[in-house]
């Protein structure tokens, strides 16, 4: 069983895999116009993809996290020799975004394990809201992201 972790503003908490972002915006492993929403292997992992993400700190304070189960057979890994030469481009190239949309079109699986840019030795998920097995991810809580006031602090976002 996998655990996933994914944070976003309190306002997406009753569907936070809908993947509607992903119509709006490109990301590292998709293009714009795809359903597709992300998640990471930890919480950790996923408040430093958020942090990193952010436009303004104070955001961090309307955040809140799911936490999603699902069996490993709806695992797709990205292996080393699969990732393209600049995989941890910032910004992101489209050689990722290839090899992304490429996966979604497949559908081979629900979620594909990716390596994380920000936190090395740490994995991130894209995940396919259109899957025909979506509904083997199961949310199994949604909560306030509550983070220390001392990082908020250092974020510019509050005071400790």
């Amino acid at each position: 069983m996998l655990t996933l972790y994914r944070i976003i503003h309190k306002q997406y908490q009753d569907d936070p895999f809908s993947g509607k972002g992903g119509l709006y915006n490109k990301s590292r492993w998709a293009s714009r116009g795809q359903l597709v929403s992300y998640a990471a292997d930890h919480l950790a992992t996923a408040t430093l993809e958020t942090l990193a993400g952010v436009q303004r700190a104070d955001l961090m304070t309307e955040m809140v996290f799911a936490r999603a189960e699902i069996d490993a057979q709806h695992e797709s890994v990205l292996s080393k020799d699969q990732l393209p030469p600049d995989w941890n481009a910032l910004p992101a190239s489209d050689q990722t975004r290839t090899v992304g949309d490429a996966w979604l079109a497949a559908a081979d699986s629900v979620v594909l394990r990716v390596p994380s840019v920000v936190l090395p030795h740490s994995y991130n998920y894209v995940v396919n809201p259109s899957h025909p097995d979506q509904s083997a991810l199961r949310v199994v809580e949604v909560t306030p992201l509550l983070l220390d006031n001392r990082v908020l602090a250092q974020m510019g976002a509050g005071g400790a």
